[in-house]
């Protein structure tokens, strides 16, 4: 696909990318320290759950019993924060009017609780073609050379070459190109619902 041409479809990353919520973001005196647990301090817990190795509600086990915290009033703060995420301003709908023009799909590190409590609350099949996460393939977006992103293209029916991405990850955006897609990387302060217009005046 050359530069500034219409993509055939569109791969669209989820976190910090459509949405910035945070696991147990409704528990503020808690909502770094478990993220910090979770993801940043050495522990295979978040490998293994993005990985489809371990449930939403293994994780929040471990979580009652790290912070001494009950795990029912942990599991439903987590199931109902799921089930009502926020996106950027504006970008579902237009996500829905270039779906009708394109496939779009999402691609994503994901956890069980997209496909449980994220999606068909917010009914976001009606958003995207297909959703591709980490949890169903047992594996990353950086691992296997690619293969995560071969998988969403099969998918959708539309070579990778012919794929324009949107994700935060510049590794996740040179891996896109490398493998021949185009990708643009998301910032913070990115327009992104600009972008997806912008697509749909080509």
């Amino acid at each position: 696909m050359k530069a500034n041409t219409k993509p055939k479809a569109v791969l669209m990353d989820f976190h910090r990318t459509l949405t910035f919520d945070l696991f147990w973001e409704t528990l503020p005196e808690y909502t770094g320290r478990i993220n910090d647990f979770l993801f940043v301090e050495p522990s295979q817990t978040a490998n293994l759950w993005l990985r489809g190795k371990i449930s939403a509600e293994d994780v929040t086990e471990i979580v009652a019993d790290e912070f001494r915290l009950s795990y029912d009033f942990l599991w439903e703060t987590l199931a109902d924060e799921c089930a009502r995420r926020s996106f950027v301003n504006g970008i579902l709908p237009k996500l829905s009017q270039l779906r009708q023009t394109i496939p779009v799909a999402m691609v994503t590190d994901n956890m069980d609780v997209l496909e449980r409590f994220t999606v068909p609350r917010l009914m976001l099949d009606k958003f995207f073609s297909s959703i591709v996460s980490s949890h169903q393939l047992g594996f990353l977006k950086l691992e296997r050379e690619g293969q995560f992103f071969f998988e969403a293209a099969e998918r959708i029916g539309v070579p990778i070459t012919n794929c324009l991405l949107f994700d935060d990850s510049p590794e996740t955006c040179d891996l896109f190109r490398t493998i021949g897609g185009q990708a643009q990387q998301v910032f913070p302060d990115t327009d992104l619902a600009g972008h997806i217009q912008s697509l749909l005046r080509v």
